[in-house]
C-alpha cells in the first residue's frame, strides 16, 4: 500500500491545531507553554520527540524544530532526544520510503541531485553519508531515501547520517545555548 498524498493528513493536522488554538488560545500563551515545559520537562521533550519523528515523514527539515527546542529545553536533554529522533526518523524514512511515495517525490523534485547522490554513493558511501548528514543546507531525508533505494543497508545508512547529524546538532544546540546565555 502506497500513501500517494500526505497533503490531506498535513491539512488535517494544521486544521486541528488551528481549531485548538481558536477554541483554547490560553493553551498557546507564552506563560502556559513555559509553565508546561518548566514543570513537565519530560512531557515537553516527549512532544518534541514525536514532532521530530513526524516532521521527517512530512519532509519538513529538522532545523526549525531544533531552533525552537534550543529556546525551550536545556541543551543536554535536547541533544539526547534530538539524536534519538534522528535515528528513529531515519529508520522510518528508510523502511517506509517506497510506501510513502518518496521515490516519486524525490525523482520529481530533485532529479539531478538524486542522480548525483547515486553516483557519489556508489563510489564513497561512508564519507557521503556523514558529510551529507552534517550539512545543514542538504535535506537529510533525501540521502536516507537514496540509501534505501540503493540498498546500502539500514545500519550503514542510519549510522552514517547519524554521525553527520551529531556534529550539526551539537553545534546548533550547544552554540545556540551559549549564545542565549550571552544575551542574558
Amino acid at each position: 500500500m502506497r500513501l500517494k498524498n500526505l497533503g490531506p493528513l498535513w491539512l488535517l493536522l494544521c486544521a486541528g491545531g488551528l481549531g485548538l488554538y481558536l477554541l483554547r488560545p490560553d493553551l498557546f500563551s507564552a506563560d502556559s507553554i513555559g509553565a508546561l515545559l518548566g514543570e513537565e520537562l519530560y512531557v515537553g521533550l516527549g512532544l518534541y520527540f514525536v514532532l521530530s519523528c513526524l516532521r521527517a515523514l512530512l519532509l519538513i527539515p529538522l532545523s526549525p524544530l531544533l531552533v525552537a527546542g534550543i529556546l525551550l529545553f536545556p541543551p543536554v536533554p535536547l541533544f539526547i532526544v534530538t539524536m534519538i529522533s534522528v535515528v528513529v526518523a531515519s529508520i522510518l524514512i528508510y523502511v517506509l520510503a517506497d510506501k510513502l511515495g518518496f521515490d516519486e517525490y524525490f525523482e520529481r523534485k530533485y532529479p539531478q541531485q538524486l542522480a548525483n547522490i547515486r553516483h557519489k554513493l556508489a563510489r564513497h558511501e561512508w564519507p557521503v553519508l556523514i558529510v551529507w548528514g552534517a550539512a545543514p543546507v542538504l535535506p537529510t531525508d533525501l540521502i536516507v531515501y537514496a540509501g534505501s533505494v540503493l540498498r546500502l543497508g539500514l545500519m550503514k545508512t542510519v549510522l552514517g547520517v547519524t554521525l553527520g547529524e551529531t556534529l550539526m546538532c551539537a553545534l546548533y544546540i550547544f552554540l545556540g545555548d551559549t549564545g542565549l546565555d550571552a544575551l542574558d
